[in-house]
């Protein structure tokens, strides 16, 4: 059968064109198309807005941080306040030695330091001590160690101090509060010393000065080639002539028989 227009409407497989039929699906096709641009900008949306919020935790963590470590360090800051610094972490010592000198110091009082000089060549042990109460050095004594420590040739020796706690005396001047330590290191010998202070010349600044008082002593190791000396009866524990041999026949019993 066929129509006016010359097409055959009974061919199988002809489709007639429905204009809209045809205007519907190129509607929903940019409809879809529309849909799918719309998801896009939603998802690229999405992505920004999730950044931003990723940039400003981690921006407020870091200032979280910040001022943490802020408030940590302000008591540290404090701490190295010289009024806020406990007193024993003021109390330092230390040492020093030359060819021919040795030098050290350490606490005399509760106020006072003292500083010590050994002169290898003479032997002479000083210690000067500062009060500060005066503002300059108001004390000052001394003593030789070849006394104890019986000089070498080419002596070297070794020179540290040690904080003491001086026990009560019954009189006014009672032991400084540090000890002085002088090794020999070529005999094997050592010797420690100390100063009698007393407290009431110090604090109305009244000068002091005698000798350094020697406390003990004794020998650390064998002495070195060379170094050996004769012991002295100070650092020796063995009385005067513990080391003679007696007699077993006595003159007294000689006369009795």
């Amino acid at each position: 059968m066929t129509n006016l227009n010359g097409q055959n409407s009974d061919l199988i497989g002809f489709l007639p064109t429905n204009p809209l039929t045809t205007g519907s699906s190129v509607n929903q096709s940019i409809a879809v198309k529309c849909e799918t641009r719309s998801g896009l900008w939603h998802t690229r949306t999405n992505l920004i807005a999730t950044a931003s919020l990723f940039v400003t935790a981690m921006a407020s963590v870091a200032a979280v941080a910040f001022w943490f470590g802020l408030q940590t360090a302000t008591p540290v800051a404090s701490a190295l306040d010289g009024s806020r610094i406990p007193p024993e972490v003021l109390r330092a010592t230390a040492t020093h030695g030359g060819a021919n000198l040795a030098v050290a110091t350490g606490p005399v009082s509760e106020e006072s330091d003292g500083i010590f000089f050994l002169d290898y060549i003479t032997g002479n042990l000083q210690c000067w001590v500062y009060n500060p109460r005066i503002q300059q050095f108001g004390a000052r004594f001394e003593t030789n160690i070849t006394r104890e420590l019986p000089a070498t040739k080419n002596a070297e020796y070794l020179l540290v101090t040690g904080a003491a706690q001086p026990g009560p005396t019954a009189s006014n001047a009672r032991p400084g509060g540090c000890l002085v330590y002088v090794v020999d290191v070529k005999s094997g010998l050592f010797a420690a010393y100390t100063m009698p202070w007393t407290r009431a010349a110090e604090t109305s600044g009244q000068t002091q000065q005698g000798p350094l008082i020697f406390v003990q002593g004794g020998q650390y190791r064998a002495p070195l080639p060379g170094g050996a000396v004769k012991k002295p009866s100070a650092l020796s524990k063995e009385k005067p002539g513990a080391d003679k041999p007696q007699d077993p026949n006595p003159p007294a019993a000689k006369d009795a028989k």
